[in-house]
């Protein structure tokens, strides 16, 4: 290993030269894959999702600057499929907007320790039953 290589005390796979490293492959319960599973797609929600208000915002902004619209433009948003709308102005959507990053990484914060919280109070139940408790919930 050269000195200007990182230390790879858990014998993790290099994907590719100067890549990243995976951990090797080790044993994992159902439930272990059900936890991960569930993490990785609340992350992946996360994701895809903020970054749809950044795009929207750096859109608005960028119609701002080049004259479309200002703080009083009124404009309405058709939500569908239920077909409802909203009717609010430039300015209140923006305040709406710079909202949505915090109040998101909220709620991604309490599904991830949801998801957790299950995973713990399965492996809990699981090892009560292996000990044959009566009621083990």
């Amino acid at each position: 290993m050269n000195d200007d290589q990182p230390r790879n005390h858990l014998d993790m796979y290099q994907l590719y030269q100067d890549g990243p490293y995976v951990l090797p492959q080790t044993k994992c319960t159902n439930r272990r894959i059900d936890f991960v599973g569930r993490a990785n797609s609340i992350l992946g929600f996360f994701t895809v999702i903020s970054i749809a208000p950044k795009q929207g915002l750096d859109s608005l902004f960028k119609a701002e600057r080049e004259g479309v619209f200002t703080d009083d433009t009124a404009f309405r948003l058709n939500i569908f499929p239920g077909g409802a709308s909203s009717h609010l102005n430039c300015g209140l959507f923006k305040k709406a907007f710079s909202c949505a990053g915090g109040n998101l990484t909220n709620q991604v914060f309490l599904m991830l320790y949801g998801n957790f919280e299950a995973y713990v109070g399965d492996i809990v139940l699981d090892g009560l039953s292996s000990e044959n408790v009566e009621d083990p919930y």
